[in-house]
């Protein structure tokens, strides 16, 4: 079986940190897609999960409006909710964000520091960009 999705877009909003129960990092944040078709554009929203190391990167550098490229896998959820309605949820785990801006230059001290975070990730070069 596969489930594996790639998605580049731009963030609706700036992205929220949080911890789980077990100490681990966790970025959630909306991720606009746009297609035209036949001169009208349509945009599909795809909620985003970053789980560990690579969610205090994402958290630190995106902000609503950034560009990014996410690969992952489509996750759905469902749940009973305080009135015992059905709710369902599709996600999008992330494996990988590659920010794609690189229209900022940071002062050297910033640089360090990303590359510092950055060293390790899987897929970086050590350099968000």
């Amino acid at each position: 079986m596969f489930n594996k999705v790639l998605l580049i877009g731009n963030l609706g909003q700036d992205p929220e940190l949080r911890m789980t129960p077990n100490q681990t990092e966790v970025v959630t944040f909306s991720l606009a897609t746009s297609k035209k078709y036949q001169g009208q554009t349509t945009t599909q929203w795809h909620k985003v999960i970053v789980y560990g190391k690579q969610a205090k990167p994402c958290h630190s550098y995106l902000k609503k409006g950034s560009k990014c490229l996410v690969e992952g896998e489509i996750n759905y959820r469902s749940w009973n909710d305080q009135q015992g309605q059905k709710k369902y949820v599709t996600e999008i785990i992330a494996d990988n964000v590659r920010f794609m801006e690189t229209n900022s230059h940071p002062s050297p001290q910033v640089q360090q520091q990303q590359q510092n975070e950055f060293a390790g990730l899987p897929g970086n070069d050590g350099i968000p960009f």
